[in-house]
């Protein structure tokens, strides 16, 4: 309102000057917007992208595989080290892996010597990383629908190794980063995951197992039977398996050995006063897998043996060094009689139904024509039904012979004379049942002696009685029936 009262030249002058400073608070204005959108944008990206790497499609499972490798070489070729299985829902590409690998102290010892395939497929190139991960780069690598299965191989390990157990996994979900060209996905898993673990041998061995076990037990005289059934298992490379030299007592001039495999006899034993030798050519046992094998004797002798293996010979196929190995595992202590009863109880029933069920099935043999049956007893556990009868059946017929049952025991006493084996004798076990519900459940375990004075199943042989106590059948598997 004084505006009048100023010379005209600067009126004009303030105009001029308000006009310049209301253009640069519009510049500066319009500079802090685009910086505060930019800005906006740019904290909002990785949100975004977080988003997209929880998709709803596109998943990619991991899981790692138990393997068989324990133990390896330094000088092995080819050895699986660690073993795991990518699953994908789709098509999609498998963009990089960070295996952990916490155990490799010296880094630079280990780098040339390992690869990553998937089956036969050599994939990718890798590099340590800062926090001890070996970074494989896949380059996109393209995986199809479906499992796909990884392993990561070593060839002539470093010899500071020696000692070391190695162990590999997957730390965190991200270490396992796939894409579909556009977008990043990690994958999903019970992180970590830390199954698998190798350790480097100085030199390879053979491990022995006895896989009796019951360790002693009785058996027939004069007819073939098994004595001993044991496992070799070999660590760092396969082996061919030269000479198996057994030790035993009161070998007999007409007894004879035979050593067995998966129901083939390999070779028949040579004896040198308590020593029964198999001299084998062909016999191979594989690198990282058990070799099961069987001692079948027929036995004259009316004294216990004791069996053991005293020491093997091999050669193995890396190093081609002789291996003579003192073993001394006690495998079994054998009485042969002159009849024992055998059992076999296959083919098991396993379906429950509403009426009557038949519920166990067990024949009974034995060579001798005086072998008799007296008493039978079951342990019985039950769920969501009632038991409202037994029956017993013998070779297809019903047998005239009362159940006992108290204290979810039954029992079944033949008397005195008791049932004749003869050549054979099949015993079915029969109940009737009102199932009382969707989880009815039904347990029979044909109950043995764990020593001498026990009477849970009672035979006989000509006047003698006997219990299950070293019957060499025990104990028999338990039938399970469920609704």
């Amino acid at each position: 309102m004084f505006e009048h009262l100023m010379p005209s030249y600067h009126v004009e002058l303030e105009q001029k000057r308000s006009s310049k400073r209301w253009r640069f608070y519009f510049i500066s204005f319009l500079l802090a917007s685009t910086s505060f959108v930019f800005a906006l944008s740019w904290s909002k990206g990785p949100a975004s992208n977080a988003e997209v790497l929880s998709p709803k499609n596109n998943q990619l499972k991991v899981a790692i595989i138990d393997q068989n490798t324990t133990a390896v070489l330094p000088q092995a070729i080819n050895n699986v080290l660690f073993s795991f299985i990518l699953q994908s829902e789709e098509a999609t590409n498998l963009h990089s892996l960070a295996i952990s690998a916490p155990e490799i102290i010296k880094q630079d010892i280990f780098k040339d010597q390992v690869r990553l395939y998937e089956g036969q497929t050599q994939i990718g190139s890798w590099e340590w990383t800062a926090d001890g991960k070996m970074l494989f780069k896949l380059d996109n690598y393209s995986l199809t629908p479906g499992t796909h299965n990884f392993q990561l191989r070593a060839d002539n390990l470093n010899d500071t190794l020696v000692g070391q157990t190695l162990i590999f996994g997957f730390q965190q979900a991200k270490d396992i980063v796939n894409t579909d060209g556009q977008s990043f996905y990690f994958a999903q898993g019970e992180f970590p995951l830390f199954k698998a673990s190798v350790k480097v041998l100085e030199h390879s061995q053979i491990l022995v197992y006895n896989n009796l076990s019951k360790p002693k037990f009785l058996a027939p005289l004069k007819t073939n039977t098994l004595v001993a059934d044991f496992a070799l298992s070999s660590q760092g490379e396969s082996f061919a398996i030269r000479q198996l030299d057994f030790l035993t007592t009161n070998i007999d001039a007409a007894d004879t050995f035979y050593l067995a495999s998966g129901g083939q006899m390999l070779a028949k034993a040579e004896i040198e006063e308590d020593h029964i030798f198999f001299n084998l050519s062909d016999l191979v046992l594989k690198i990282d897998q058990d070799l099961n094998l069987q001692l079948w004797a027929n036995l004259n002798n009316q004294d216990n043996y004791q069996f053991t293996l005293a020491n093997l010979v091999a050669k193995g196929f890396l190093s081609g060094e002789d291996l003579h190995s003192q073993v001394d595992l006690a495998l079994s202590t054998v009485e042969p009689r002159v009849d024992v009863l055998r059992m076999k109880a296959d083919a098991q029933p396993s379906i429950l139904t509403d009426d009557w069920n038949s519920v166990f099935k067990v024949d009974l043999q034995a060579a001798s024509s005086s072998t008799s049956l007296h008493k039978l007893t079951f342990q019985v556990a039950d769920f969501g039904l009632n038991i409202l009868d037994w029956d017993l059946w013998i070779n297809g017929q019903a047998y005239v012979v009362k159940p006992n049952w108290q204290d979810k025991l039954l029992t079944f006493d033949f008397g005195e004379n008791g049932a004749p084996i003869n050549q054979g004798l099949e015993v079915e076990l029969l109940a009737k049942v009102k199932v009382l519900g969707e989880q009815a459940r039904l347990q029979l375990t044909l109950v043995g002696d764990e020593t001498t004075d026990g009477t849970n199943l009672l035979w006989a042989s000509g006047q003698d009685k006997y219990n299950a106590y070293l019957l060499p059948d025990f104990p028999v598997t338990p039938v399970i029936l469920e609704k």
